[in-house]
């Protein structure tokens, strides 16, 4: 949730339907709201976005340009869209964002986790940034037979922003295997990002 300078809030959606098999047909989405604390109102407005990639910075096959398609099953009544590159469910779950100084957001994945990074219309500007170190069940690059080291959906749940913009610190929801195998099952990683001027 991020408080706007004119009382209105932008909010974010997350991968949809509660995992990514289930979720291909969500688009992933910021909204504008107006809610009124006294009746219990909340009223979508003008000035949200979707996310999307026409530029193809996400270098594995989305759902929407390619996954639909080679899926072997589908829903029935279920047709594959024609390829926008919009982002859906399917192909990230992002639980966080921050906005920085230049306009741009980051939004925090459980899937990678990554880091991944849009204009203020939603247009992922460049790849996603892998966290070092760490994979999910759910990542895309994670090589065949390789073991991952983070439960599915304990990726970066939390994502704080320094005030002067340049550092992110997105958050695990669930430790990694090391540190559960070490003894330290409660420890959440908290990572230090440092955002220079190009994003």
């Amino acid at each position: 949730v991020h408080r706007n300078p004119d009382g209105s809030y932008l909010v974010m959606s997350d991968n949809g339907f509660g995992n990514k098999a289930n979720s291909p047909d969500f688009e992933l989405r910021v909204h504008r709201i107006a809610a009124d604390t006294a009746t219990g109102v909340t009223t979508v407005l003008d000035g949200g976005f979707g996310l999307s990639d026409p530029d193809g910075k996400v270098p594995w096959t989305i759902w929407r340009d390619g996954g639909c398609a080679a899926a072997a099953t589908l829903p029935a009544g279920y047709s594959c869209p024609a390829p926008d590159r919009l982002l859906t469910g399917w192909d990230f779950d992002i639980e966080s964002f921050q906005i920085a100084p230049d306009g741009s957001f980051w939004f925090g994945d459980e899937f990678g986790p990554f880091l991944v990074h849009t204009d203020g219309t939603g247009r992922v500007l460049d790849a996603p940034v892998p966290t070092p170190g760490v994979a999910s069940p759910s990542n895309p690059t994670l090589p065949a037979g390789a073991t991952p080291n983070l439960a599915n959906s304990k990726g970066f749940e939390g994502l704080a922003i320094a005030p002067d913009g340049r550092t992110l610190y997105p958050m695990l929801e669930g430790p990694v295997a090391e540190d559960v195998a070490a003894g330290l099952a409660a420890v959440l990683r908290i990572f230090e990002v440092a955002v220079d001027r190009r994003g």
